[in-house]
């Protein structure tokens, strides 16, 4: 992702839009989170290629929604 993404932000996005990810600051321990770009961790190992392609094109939209 860009750097300066607000990653809550895209998230708050991706929910509105039916589609979840965890961000990879939430594994980070606090004091080195700062030394990482903004990053998902995505899972999806019990859906079809469909339903992985529609969760790609929501999530590209929230990211359009949340940088404008």
């Amino acid at each position: 992702l860009p750097g300066g993404t607000d990653i809550r932000a895209l998230l708050d996005k991706a929910l509105e839009n039916k589609v979840g990810f965890v961000p990879s600051s939430d594994f980070y321990l606090p004091e080195i989170e700062r030394d990482y770009p903004p990053a998902m961790r995505l899972n999806f190992p019990y859906y079809g290629e469909e339903k992985i392609d529609e969760g790609i094109k929501r999530l590209a939209k929230a990211l359009r929604e949340t940088l404008g």
